[in-house]
């Protein structure tokens, strides 16, 4: 758990603390207008503030949103920041005036509060990750606040809800929206709570800064061997925004890819019995040690193995876009990336976001349609 020591100097805000119990007040819904303070008055601009960054969702909602966060951190440097997220811990390394609070390390099951009107609460037990994790998720309606307010070890925070639905516009993985629902915000932030920070948005770096990733000796062992094959990396994640198909059937296909294309060596994600006995498939979590954490480390060491890839097949999931980040232009010129199914939207969104970003025409990313996999594979330009 992170000791919070910064309680003095360039660091806070003008004002004093209110009380060492963890306390949150939610006073922003996310509707175009806020709402007023719930609960015990106080007065707002005289509190002594910190900034608490959030997001209980999960890893898309988080990378997508890491260039943001990272640019307030770094147009404010003699400011420290803080962080709460349930994944993705590790996208925000590096940033060194960003302190994560108690980031977890597993799931624990949350009850979702029926109570929609609930906006004040108390929590005791304040250093329970337990407590902390039921701090942001109930009662129900706090996660549709764009700010709150809490104490936390004696010190004010403010909770910034970076979730992408919750920028004033709904429009998750598209730049230009997220772009415009953080600057309203981070605007409002410095409005309501009397700061004066520094939001200079138009010098922003549009794609999530990576931190080096330390990488295993079986994975460096297995590339010396392995890097002049037809590498080809398929993403056999389940998404949970949208339907797909079932876990089985996507490996099995997977499989059978392996099978009739020998000439291809394919890396997976996720390890599963149906790869057993295929030699020209390896697993990064078996083989290479790149275990799922909460910190979602694996998902950038795997970003990592992307870039020895010659062709690389994603799915409408956020866990597989780590490839757009600030190296996608050197990606682009080797790599050729496809959408497993037909999302057209998702496709869009990114590429987008790559065209805005590099000044480029052509698209980084196409769907392929679930039943051609195999056809691509088989035919690609290797």
């Amino acid at each position: 758990m992170s000791e919070l020591t910064d309680s003095n100097g360039p660091n806070v805000f003008n004002g004093t603390n209110r009380s060492n119990d963890l306390i949150i007040t939610s006073i922003i819904d996310n509707t175009r207008t806020p709402m007023s303070v719930t609960g015990e008055p106080f007065d707002i601009k005289n509190t002594q503030y910190h900034v608490c960054f959030y997001n209980i969702f999960h890893f898309g909602d988080i990378f997508f949103t890491q260039p943001f966060i990272k640019h307030i951190c770094d147009a404010n440097p003699n400011i420290t920041f803080y962080c709460w997220f349930t994944v993705g811990h590790a996208a925000y390394e590096g940033i060194p005036n960003l302190i994560h609070l108690e980031p977890i390390d597993d799931v624990i099951s949350s009850r979702i509060s029926p109570e929609k009107n609930t906006l004040v609460y108390s929590l005791k037990n304040k250093d329970s990750y337990k407590k902390f994790y039921e701090f942001f998720y109930e009662p129900y309606p706090h996660f549709d606040k764009d700010f709150s307010t809490f104490v936390y070890q004696g010190k004010s925070f403010i909770s910034f809800n970076t979730w992408c639905a919750s920028l004033y516009y709904t429009e998750d993985m598209d730049y230009i929206y997220l772009l415009a629902g953080f600057i309203k915000k981070a605007n409002l932030l410095n409005n309501i709570f009397g700061l004066s920070l520094n939001f200079d948005f138009y010098n922003h770096k549009m794609f999530p800064e990576l931190p080096l990733i330390p990488m295993t000796d079986f994975f460096s062992t297995w590339l010396t061997k392995n890097r002049k094959k037809n590498l080809v990396f398929i993403y056999n994640y389940e998404p949970r925004a949208v339907s797909f198909m079932d876990k089985q059937n996507m490996n099995a296909i997977i499989g059978d890819i392996c099978r009739s294309n020998p000439h291809i060596h394919i890396i997976v994600p996720r390890y599963d019995a149906v790869f057993d006995g295929i030699e020209n498939i390896t697993c990064s979590d078996r083989d290479f040690g790149f275990t799922e954490n909460r910190s979602c480390m694996n998902l950038l060491q795997i970003e990592h193995i992307l870039q020895y890839c010659r062709l690389v097949v994603t799915l409408p999931s956020g866990s597989t876009w780590t490839f757009l980040n600030q190296h996608i232009s050197s990606y682009a010129d080797r790599t050729r990336f496809y959408l497993w199914g037909d999302y057209n939207v998702y496709a869009k969104k990114i590429n987008n976001w790559y065209k805005y970003g590099t000044g480029k025409s052509d698209d980084i990313i196409k769907c392929v349609g679930i039943n051609e996999l195999a056809l691509l594979v088989r035919n690609f330009n290797y």
